[in-house]
């Protein structure tokens, strides 16, 4: 489940104006994708329910159910029947700096794709 302070985070991001372009499920998605790249969500750490997190949101379920949708799609998180969704434990997270909050760590070099 999130923390209150993590809860907070991402009614923040939701409500913030410079994302209103988005439409909720997105703002929803990428401020709880946020939360798992800054590593406030370890991997293996359940997320809360959908329904428990719309009424904490005051959204609709199936607007948690979209941003819940596409983090799957991504390899954020992962769901499973009965047993709820996850922060997935394959996700391989750049180190911190620890230079600044909110910084973007650079990316490590990995295998990198072809140019096709």
């Amino acid at each position: 489940m999130f923390k209150h302070a993590q809860l907070e985070s991402v009614k923040a991001w939701i409500g913030d104006p410079a994302h209103r372009a988005l439409p909720l499920h997105a703002r929803i998605q990428r401020a709880i994708r946020q939360l798992i790249l800054d590593g406030a969500l370890d991997m293996g750490r359940p997320l809360p329910a959908s329904r428990a997190l719309a009424a904490s949101l005051g959204v609709s379920r199936d607007t948690v159910e979209s941003a819940y949708g596409q983090l799957h799609a991504e390899g954020f998180i992962e769901r499973r029947v009965g047993s709820g969704s996850l922060v997935s434990g394959k996700l391989q997270r750049v180190p911190r700096t620890g230079s600044r909050p909110g910084a973007v760590p650079a990316p490590q070099a990995g295998p990198r794709l072809s140019q096709r």
